[in-house]
């Protein structure tokens, strides 16, 4: 068994590369129209692949502010320009509870440096992106809102490095 974390800007993706993160984004289901123009809009990626196969993916995406909007912080939207976003690893049990989307998550960060950060994602006892969140230092920000696509309860969860708040 190999695991490779392929990890950099879309420019240095291959067009293989960017299908198979397609391929598991429109797996994901939770992305309003995705397509390879959005995946390259976003700052850094990353794809792990198991024995040669996509098996996760996750990215530091092109921000957009509708979420502390949302979420009723609306003031603390200008101070994160980095979101944590696109974080999906292939339902298998195979693949799950053996910290690949940590990992990712972990990889993604270190491509920013000690800046603030921020991420979306469903507020449920049951989601692992929560778990990881929570992990990792995030906590969460404002109120949950009915997301556009999913109609399910969404919770904005924010990383600062001191100065933001």
């Amino acid at each position: 068994m190999e695991i490779v974390f392929k990890i950099g800007r879309s420019s240095e993706f291959s067009k293989n590369n960017l299908n198979d993160f397609l391929v598991l984004l429109k797996e994901q289901g939770q992305v309003l129209n995705p397509d390879l123009d959005k995946i390259k809009l976003s700052k850094t990626l990353c794809v792990v692949y198991w024995d040669n196969k996509p098996i996760g993916i996750g990215a530091i995406k092109q921000v957009y502010k509708t979420p502390f909007v949302k979420a009723k912080v609306h003031e603390l939207a200008e101070k994160f320009d980095y979101e944590l976003g696109y974080l999906y690893i292939v339902n298998n049990n195979v693949y799950r509870g053996i910290g690949l989307g940590k990992t990712i998550c972990r990889l993604l960060m270190k491509s920013i440096g000690d800046e603030n950060i921020f991420a979306t994602t469903e507020e449920n006892e049951k989601n692992p992106m929560k778990h990881i969140l929570t992990n990792l230092g995030f906590y969460r920000a404002g109120q949950t809102y009915q997301g556009r696509k999913t109609n399910k309860k969404i919770a904005l969860y924010v990383k600062s490095i001191q100065k933001a708040l």
